[in-house]
């Protein structure tokens, strides 16, 4: 009988998932603008259409958590979405849960659909993550969600900076890097990986931040659409580990 309940589990997170996609278009919805003409419409959330083998982990990305869990969840955010900021708050409640056991890792990636603001901060916590380390980079990003930022451009850079200072950076160094046009070209690639990947929206479906997808051991996919809550979340994650 255990055996035969074991084998229904993943079908059944496969049909949680689905219906959170669901959910998460009436509940999440967002209208935001494109940086760049390669995005289709970003309002809402996405669907499950993801092509499997374009989302992977990547030597450039910083990974809160054991690199080897069960379960790796690659968040698509951005630093302006109030949705994104929502989900944070999640994930860290999911990493405090299941990390500390090493079944759990994630990993953040930046999205900024919303512009130019959007893009500084992005490149902010990279430069964090560079000039210090991955802790830096944890560090930088939980610090930007919980800072009330300007809305000029100017006055962002300032608050980035004072922010870089706080949490132990060469302030010189965090400005170079920045200003630099390389930094600004990693960003760019993640954001393009999130259009690639048909999180930003396809002919045929919309897209949206945040959007996040969990990667097994086993190599299978799930999507979870949305800002969806932690009580949500656990049943599905306690789903796929058992079934594993």
């Amino acid at each position: 009988m255990e055996e035969s309940q074991n084998k229904l589990l993943i079908p059944i997170a496969i049909l949680i998932a689905g219906s959170l996609i669901a959910w998460g278009i009436f509940t999440t919805r967002e209208k935001t603008p494109t940086i760049n003409n390669s995005a289709t419409d970003t309002s809402g959330q996405t669907t499950s259409q993801i092509t499997k083998n374009t989302v992977e982990i990547k030597d450039s990305d910083y990974i809160l958590g054991n690199p080897d869990a069960d379960l790796i969840f690659i968040t698509f955010s951005d630093f302006e979405c109030g949705f994104c900021k929502i989900f944070h708050q999640t994930m860290h409640q999911i990493i405090d849960e299941y990390g500390k056991n090493g079944q759990v890792a994630w990993i953040f990636r930046q999205t900024p659909i919303y512009g130019v603001t959007a893009e500084e901060k992005a490149a902010a916590a990279r430069c964090a993550g560079q000039l210090g380390n991955n802790t830096k980079f944890w560090e930088m990003s939980d610090k930007i969600f919980q800072t009330e930022f300007s809305k000029e451009k100017k006055f962002v850079v300032e608050q980035l900076t004072e922010i870089a200072r706080f949490i132990k950076l060469d302030e010189d160094k965090f400005v170079k890097c920045l200003n630099s046009k390389a930094i600004l070209e990693e960003v760019q690639q993640e954001y393009q990986n999130g259009v690639d990947t048909g999180i930003l929206g396809t002919n045929t479906t919309q897209g949206g931040t945040p959007h996040t997808v969990i990667l097994t051991r086993m190599g299978r996919t799930y999507p979870i659409n949305g800002a969806q809550p932690y009580s949500v979340i656990k049943p599905i994650i306690d789903l796929i580990i058992k079934g594993q």
